[in-house]
């Protein structure tokens, strides 16, 4: 991910970002893309925890094993998101 031309080592799998997204409830997800965003992440800051679960419901998100995430990588990731839309402006000015 780069955020204001500063590329931050991420580990954030599409895969595990759909997981993460699956936790989120359907309330968060309207109509504006915008209010969406801002509705989702604030909901991952307030919420995110170890007991996030998978899309197959068969296995938690995070964990130890190869095919989970690290719980650290997924607030990393939700930080970076924060830092992305509050640098958006600024971001896209330098381009």
């Amino acid at each position: 991910m780069i955020i204001n031309r500063y590329s931050y080592p991420l580990e954030a799998p599409s895969y595990y970002i759909e997981c993460l997204l699956y936790n989120v409830p359907n309330n968060c997800f309207v109509n504006n893309r915008q209010d969406t965003y801002i509705k989702v992440v604030n909901w991952l800051c307030d919420n995110l925890n170890s007991s996030f679960i998978c899309q197959n419901e068969m296995l938690n998100l995070f964990g130890n094993k190869p095919e989970q995430w690290k719980l650290e990588n997924a607030q990393y990731f939700i930080q970076s998101l924060i830092e992305l839309w509050e640098n958006w402006y600024n971001a896209r000015l330098r381009y």
